[in-house]
């Protein structure tokens, strides 16, 4: 490889982006998967900007949790 050539930095640079863009799928599908069930429900439609936005978070728990997480005590 010739160093002064640039077109050898393609070898380096796409993959480098390759594993990024990977890295930030799973990132956005671990998100996706810990919020989802969750939303934010606006009380009124449309929103005009320098109005009092009000609304409520609605969050549905998963219930498959209470049964496999259990603590365990040292003692």
């Amino acid at each position: 490889m010739d160093q002064r050539n640039p077109s050898f930095l393609f070898l380096l640079i796409l993959p480098a982006i390759g594993i990024a863009l990977l890295w930030w799928n799973v990132l956005l599908a671990a998100r996706a998967r810990k919020y989802s069930g969750s939303y934010f429900e606006m009380d009124s439609l449309p929103f005009w900007l320098g109005q009092n936005l009000s609304g409520k978070f609605t969050y549905q728990w998963a219930a498959s949790c209470v049964g496999r997480c259990k603590s365990r005590s040292i003692v």
